[in-house]
C-alpha cells in the first residue's frame, strides 16, 4: 500500500503536470500545418508553450537551424520527464523511465524497418534518412544508432538490432515486429512485477501492443494464434478478446468486426474514430500511432491522482514533440500540407 508520504509525492507530481501548458490543440496544429514554409512554421511554433526553447535554439544556431530546434524541443521533453519523475518515490523512478523510453525504442525500430522494407520492395528511393528520423524520438537507443540503422538496408538493420539485445525470430517484417512486441511486453511484465504501483499503466500499454500486433497480422493475412500464446494479457483485452479478433473476418478493406468485439471494453468508443480514419487512409503506421495516442488518453484512467496519470501525461506529451518534428522536416523538404497532416497524430 502506498504510504502517506508516497501519496503526497504523487499529488505533488499530479500538481506539476496539471500546471504545465496543455497539449497543442487542433486549431494550433491547423495553423502550423497551413504555414507556407519552414520559416512561417517556426514563427507559428513560437506562439506555443515551446516559444522559449525555439528562441534559445535559434539564438544558439545563429538562425533557423532545424537540427538545433529539434534538439531543443526533444531536450525540453526529457527535462519535463525528468523533473516530474524525480518527484516520485525512489522505488518507481527507474521503472517509470524504463517504460517511457523503451516504448519509444520499439516505435523507432519499427518505423525504420518499415521504411527500409518499403525501399527494398519498391526498388525506389523512398523516405530519406532525415524523414525517417523525424518520426522517431530518442529513447534508450541513441540518435546515432538510429541514424546508422536508417542508413543501411533491411537485413543489415535487423542484424544490428539483434546486437542491441533484442531476441528476434523470423526474417520477414511482420515476424520481426511481433518479436519486438514480445520483447517489450515481457520486459514490462518484469517491471510491473517488481513495482506493483505501475501495474495498471503497464497492462493498458500491453493492451495497445497486443491489439496492434493482432490487427497487423490479420491485415497481412497471418494467423495470430502463435503470438497470442506467447504474449501476456493486459488490463481489458484478455485472451478471449484477442482470440475473437483473430477469428474474425478482418482485412485491410474491412475491419468493422473489431469495433463490435471491443464494445464491452473502455476501448470501444475510444478507438471508434481511429477505425473510421483507417478505412480512408489504409495507413498502418498512422493507425498504430493513433491507437497509441488514444490509449494514452486520460479517458482510461480512473484515479487522476496516481502514478498512472503522471506517466500518461508524459506519454501524451510525446505526441506533440513527434508532431513538431514531423511538421518541421515536412516543411523543410516541401512536403504538401495534406501529406504532413496524414503523418501527424492529434
Amino acid at each position: 500500500m502506498i504510504g502517506l508520504l508516497d501519496a503526497a509525492t504523487y499529488a505533488y507530481s499530479y500538481g506539476m503536470v496539471s500546471a504545465m501548458p496543455q497539449h497543442l490543440d487542433e486549431v494550433t496544429y491547423a495553423r502550423l500545418t497551413g504555414s507556407v514554409n519552414l520559416e512561417a512554421a517556426i514563427t507559428e511554433l513560437m506562439k506555443t508553450p515551446y516559444e522559449k526553447q525555439i528562441k534559445d535554439a535559434i539564438s544558439k544556431g545563429k538562425g533557423e537551424n532545424l537540427e538545433e530546434i529539434e534538439k531543443a524541443v526533444v531536450s525540453h521533453y526529457f527535462d519535463v520527464c525528468n523533473a516530474v519523475i524525480n518527484t516520485l518515490p525512489m522505488d518507481v523512478r527507474d521503472s517509470s523511465k524504463t517504460i517511457l523510453l523503451d516504448e519509444f525504442d520499439l516505435g523507432n525500430l519499427k518505423r525504420i524497418l518499415r521504411a527500409l522494407k518499403a525501399k527494398s520492395v519498391s526498388g525506389k528511393e523512398g523516405k530519406s534518412t532525415d524523414e525517417i528520423l523525424a518520426e522517431c524520438i530518442e529513447g534508450n537507443i541513441k540518435d546515432e544508432i538510429l541514424k546508422e540503422l536508417a542508413n543501411t538496408e533491411f537485413k543489415s538493420a535487423v542484424d544490428r538490432i539483434r546486437t542491441l539485445g533484442f531476441e528476434i525470430e523470423g526474417e520477414n517484417l511482420f515476424e520481426i515486429e511481433n518479436s519486438l512486441d514480445i520483447n517489450l511486453i515481457r520486459k514490462w511484465a518484469r517491471e510491473a512485477e517488481k513495482v506493483k504501483v505501475i501495474e495498471k499503466f503497464v497492462k493498458k500499454r500491453i493492451d495497445a501492443l497486443n491489439l496492434k500486433a493482432v490487427i497487423r497480422m490479420k491485415i497481412l493475412g497471418v494467423d495470430a494464434d502463435n503470438f497470442i500464446k506467447k504474449t501476456s494479457q493486459g488490463a481489458y483485452l484478455n485472451f478471449e478478446i484477442l482470440n475473437a479478433i483473430n477469428a474474425a473476418q478482418i482485412n485491410k478493406e474491412n475491419i468493422d468486426a473489431i469495433q463490435g468485439i471491443l464494445s464491452g471494453t473502455p476501448y470501444g468508443d475510444l478507438f471508434a474514430q481511429i477505425f473510421e480514419e483507417f478505412k480512408k487512409t489504409k495507413s498502418m503506421d498512422t493507425f498504430e500511432l493513433e491507437i497509441d495516442a488514444a490509449a494514452a488518453s486520460p479517458a482510461v484512467i480512473q484515479n487522476p491522482i496516481s502514478l498512472e496519470y503522471v506517466i500518461t501525461y508524459l506519454r501524451k506529451m510525446w505526441f506533440d514533440v513527434r508532431n513538431m518534428r514531423v511538421l518541421l522536416v515536412g516543411k523543410k523538404y516541401g512536403v504538401n500540407n495534406e501529406e504532413i497532416s496524414k503523418m501527424m497524430v492529434l
